[in-house]
C-alpha cells in the first residue's frame, strides 16, 4: 500500500493537468482515536513512504505532515512526533483536528491553548515547524425527533450547519487559531460529501443536490470566504490592542508592504446569537497605521448570514480607529478592496 500510494501521489503530480496545490500529504487520520495506531508501526510507515516519493524523484515535491491528532494523549503523540529520529527526520509540518459543542464553545480557546503550549516545550527544530488545523467544526444535539445526525441539530431542530451560530464560532475558531501562531485551518468541509455507508454528515459549507436550493451557500461559507478574501496567503499576524476580554481581533499584513492590512475581529459574547439583536460591540482599536481610510465588510450585519461591503472606517493620527457594530457580527476592516 506504501508503494501504490507514493505512485498516485507522483501520477497527481505529473498527470496532464496536475494538481498545484497538493503542499502536504499525511498517513493515518487520527492515529490517537478509537482505533489507534501502534506508535512503532506509524513511524515506518512514514519512513517507508518517504524512501518511495524519494525513489520516485518526488521527495522534494511534497512535504509530510504528521498527526491529525485528536485530544486525548495528544501531549503524548507530540513528544513521540518530535522525539522518533525518522519522524522527525521526515515530518515537515503537524496537525491537529478540533470538535466543539455549539452550546459550550470554550473549547474553541482552551484547545488550541493547550496545544500551543505543548508546542513551546517541543525542541526547537520542531516547534518552529508550521502546525495545522485539518479539520473543526461544531456540533450540535445528535438527535430530533427521532432522527440521528452528524453532527447534529441546532436548538429547536435546525441543522447546526445552518446556522449563524456555527458560522461565527468557526470564525472565531479560524482567528484564534492564527493569534496562536497556526499556519493554516481546514474546515471540515468546504464541499458536499457522503464519506461512507453512514450515510451523509452535515458538516460542509455547501448544502447538497437535492436540498430546497442545491448546492446553497451555508453562512460558515460566507463567513469564512470573507475571512478568505481579506487575508492572502503568507500575510504575517499583527498584534493590536484594544477590545474588551471577550473581544477578539487579530490583524493580517502583507510581509513586504504594511500598507495592505485587515483587521479582523468579533465579541465572543455573540457567539450564541442565531438572530439578531439590538445590542452592538465597539472596538477601539490602536496600532493601525494613521489617517487611513478602511473598507468595513460585515459578516451577517442583518441577522440573515450574508456579508455586506459598503461600510466605511478611518483612522486618526494617533493610529486608533473606533467602530460599533452588531453584537452577532464578524468585521473586516481592510485597506484591500473586496466584494
Amino acid at each position: 500500500m506504501i508503494t501504490e500510494f507514493a505512485q498516485e501521489i507522483v501520477r497527481l503530480l505529473d498527470q496532464p493537468h496536475p494538481i498545484t496545490k497538493l503542499k502536504w500529504v499525511t498517513l493515518r487520520n487520527e492515529p490517537n482515536g478509537s482505533t489507534p495506531i501502534a506508535k512503532d508501526l506509524y513511524a515506518r510507515c512514514y519512513r517507508e513512504f518517504d524512501a518511495e516519493l524519494r525513489r520516485l524523484g518526488a521527495g522534494s515535491r511534497v512535504g509530510l505532515m504528521g498527526g491529525d491528532l485528536l485530544q486525548n494523549s495528544q501531549a503524548e503523540w507530540f513528544s513521540f512526533l518530535a522525539e522518533n529520529p525518522d519522524l522527525r527526520r521526515v515530518l515537515k509540518a503537524y496537525s491537529i483536528h478540533v470538535y466543539w459543542q455549539f452550546d459550550d464553545p470554550r473549547k474553541i480557546d482552551n484547545r488550541l491553548r493547550d496545544v500551543s503550549e505543548i508546542r513551546a516545550r517541543l525542541p526547537a527544530i520542531v516547534k518552529n515547524r508550521p502546525f495545522y488545523v485539518m479539520e473543526c467544526g461544531a456540533r450540535g444535539n445528535k438527535e430530533h425527533n427521532g432522527i440521528t445526525e452528524d453532527p447534529g441539530f441546532f436548538t429547536g431542530g435546525k441543522r447546526i450547519c445552518e446556522t449563524n451560530v456555527n458560522a461565527f464560532q468557526r470564525a472565531w475558531f479560524a482567528l484564534e487559531a492564527a493569534r496562536r501562531g497556526f499556519a493554516g485551518v481546514v474546515a471540515w468541509d468546504a464541499y458536499f460529501a457522503k464519506y461512507d455507508r453512514k450515510g451523509v454528515m452535515h458538516y460542509s459549507l455547501l448544502g447538497g443536490p437535492t436540498e430546497p436550493t442545491s448546492w446553497a451557500e451555508r453562512p460558515a461559507y460566507r463567513a469564512l470566504r470573507l475571512l478568505a478574501r481579506a487575508v492572502e496567503p503568507g500575510w504575517n499576524v499583527l498584534r493590536v490592542s484594544g477590545g474588551s476580554d471577550t473581544q477578539l481581533v487579530v490583524a493580517f499584513a502583507h510581509p513586504s508592504d504594511p500598507s495592505k492590512i485587515s483587521i479582523i475581529g468579533l465579541d465572543k459574547a455573540g457567539s450564541g446569537l442565531n438572530t439578531k439583536t439590538a445590542r452592538k460591540s465597539t472596538y477601539t482599536i490602536s496600532g493601525v497605521p494613521p489617517n487611513t481610510r478602511f473598507q468595513l465588510c460585515l459578516w451577517n450585519k442583518l441577522g440573515n448570514g450574508q456579508t455586506t461591503f459598503a461600510d466605511q472606517a478611518s483612522s486618526n493620527s494617533a493610529k486608533t480607529v473606533t467602530i460599533s457594530v452588531p453584537l452577532h457580527c464578524v468585521f473586516v476592516l481592510t485597506t484591500r478592496h473586496i466584494q
